[in-house]
Formats: structure tokens, C-alpha cells, sequence
């Protein structure tokens, strides 16, 4: 599924911005975001770009604002099902998820906003957490929007940084190949030349 997803995203350049956003909406989403593999869709995403596939900054932007807006869901949902949330699927299954995100809350206090987008453990349920414990709106949005607008470009790096070495070692391999080719050919032009 992943593999078409890229493909379809290289055969449409032109939606690709969209579908990134949407990836990184989904990622973000308290739970959801556990299950969604946009670590390896950011990475892939980065490849294309250094292959000059996709523009970097359109895209990025789209997966910035994808990941605030999937927080901000979270955030919001946090606020509105706080009292019950601990009691509902898949907190019944998993009561470990929403202690272990407000430990993390309560350790690193606001900067947990910023911190928590990079860690995958506690990614999923920080902005829940934070809405569940009632962080003011003023606090929470700037952290998150600065904190979104770090994170895209930075997984979109490795996957740009490995798409140029790759396309370099490519480019080399191919000098390569026609140095060898003519080095063959001398060779061979000097055992003519022998005889």
C-alpha cells in the first residue's frame, strides 16, 4: 500500500503537497498517529525531492501544516473528552498510553509540546494529554505551530540527504562505466596494436 502511495504521489506532482498534508494530518492524530508509518512517507517524500521529483517548500509547508492541524484535532479532543478519556478504546487496551504522556507532560512542562513531536512513544498522545489537562489554547498553539514548522523539514532531511548521495553515487557509478569502457577499449586497441 505504502509502495503505490509513492507512486501515485510521483505519477502527481501536482497533488502531492495535498497528500503529503494529509499524511502528516493523519500521522498526527492522537493514537492514529502510531499506526501511520509517516516517518518512512517523510523520509521517501525527502527522496523525491532531491531527485528534484517535488519542490521542497511547497511540500514542506503542506506537511507542517498537516501535522499542526492532526495535533490541534488531538488538542481539542483532549479538552472535550478529558474526564472520560481513560475509559475509552484504546485506552481500556493500553492504560499505560495516557499516564506515560502525562508524566512526560508533567517532566518537561510546555517544552513537552515541542520535545514530544520527535519521540514516538508519547508523539500520539501529547497534544491529547496537553487539551486533557487543560493547557490554555494561547500556550499550547505557538509551541505547536513552531514545533510543526520544525518538524517537517526535519524528516524530510535524511530522506533528501540519502536521495542526493544516491544520485551522486549514480552519477559517479556512470562515469565510472565510461572510464572503464574506454580504458577497455585502449586495452584492447594496444593488444591489436601487438600483433
Amino acid at each position: 500500500m505504502l509502495d503505490a502511495a509513492l507512486t501515485w504521489i510521483e505519477l502527481n506532482p501536482g497533488w502531492a503537497g495535498v497528500a503529503v498534508g494529509c499524511t502528516a494530518f493523519v500521522e498526527s492524530l492522537a493514537v492514529i498517529g502510531l499506526i501511520v508509518p509517516g516517518v518512512i512517507i517523510m523520509f521517501t517524500i525527502g527522496g523525491l525531492i532531491a531527485t528534484d521529483v517535488l519542490p521542497f517548500l511547497p511540500i514542506a509547508m503542506w506537511a507542517a501544516v498537516g501535522a499542526i492541524l492532526g495535533d490541534s484535532v488531538s488538542y481539542w479532543l483532549g479538552r472535550q473528552l478529558s474526564d472520560g478519556l481513560n475509559q475509552r478504546w484504546p485506552f481500556t487496551r493500553y492504560p499505560e498510553m495516557l499516564p506515560r504522556g502525562e508524566r512526560f507532560f508533567q517532566h518537561w512542562g510546555l517544552f513537552s509540546i515541542a520535545l514530544g513531536r520527535f519521540f514516538g512513544p508519547v508523539r500520539g498522545t501529547l497534544p491529547l494529554v496537553a487539551g486533557m489537562l487543560k493547557l490554555e489554547p494561547r500556550r499550547f498553539f505557538p509551541i505547536e505551530i513552531a514545533s510543526g514548522m520544525v518538524w517537517s523539514p526535519a524528516y524530510l532531511l535524511p530522506g533528501m540527504m540519502i536521495g542526493t548521495s544516491l544520485e551522486y553515487v549514480s552519477g559517479l557509478s556512470a562515469k565510472i562505466g565510461v572510464l572503464l569502457v574506454i580504458l577497455m577499449g585502449w586495452w584492447v586497441l594496444t593488444l591489436i596494436n601487438r600483433r
